[in-house]
């Protein structure tokens, strides 16, 4: 979830230069990836009353730990 503009300006800038980052994926379900990704692509859709929806593409860059919950 994006909070501010500054986590949106942050991974639009790991998008564009292809960085590969540690991140922790947490679902409603409680289960967790966690592992290094490369960040691939970031679309928006639905602009309505200031509120969007974000897709995010993350493809590995190596182990990746898993935690049922």
């Amino acid at each position: 979830v994006f909070t501010d503009s500054a986590a949106e300006a942050l991974f639009q800038t790991k998008v564009m230069t292809a960085a590969v980052s540690q991140y922790r994926i947490q679902f409603e379900s409680g289960d967790v990836f966690t592992g290094s990704f490369q960040a691939t692509t970031l679309d928006y859709a639905g602009d309505h009353n200031g509120e969007r929806t974000y897709a995010l593409r993350l493809e590995s860059s190596g182990p990746v730990s898993f935690v049922a919950a």
